[in-house]
């Protein structure tokens, strides 16, 4: 996961809640930071960039996960979730 967004919306202002909140996750490959998905960077491009949050389980026996905490709780109106993308090279 490289980026999320949660969005409130009050009069027709959107606001992102997850940019800059505490992330965590179950587990991190190479230098995936759970921080790196609410750090507001769209960039999506291959693990060379190192963008997006990456989880690892080597025995891919237990379920991963990825969460933020947004401080408060909010009517959440939508949410963006980018993947990274591979490159073609």
């Amino acid at each position: 996961m490289c980026t999320v967004k949660s969005f409130v919306y009050f009069m027709t202002i959107g606001r992102n809640l997850a940019e800059g909140q505490k992330a965590t996750q179950s587990s991190r490959y190479k230098e995936g930071y759970a921080s790196k998905a609410v750090d507001g960077n769209t960039f999506v491009d291959d693990l060379a960039h190192i963008t997006c949050a990456h989880t690892e389980d080597g025995n891919y026996t237990s379920p991963e996960w990825w969460s933020v905490d947004l401080g408060n709780s909010y009517p959440i109106t939508d949410i963006k979730i980018y993947n990274r993308k591979r490159s073609s090279t």
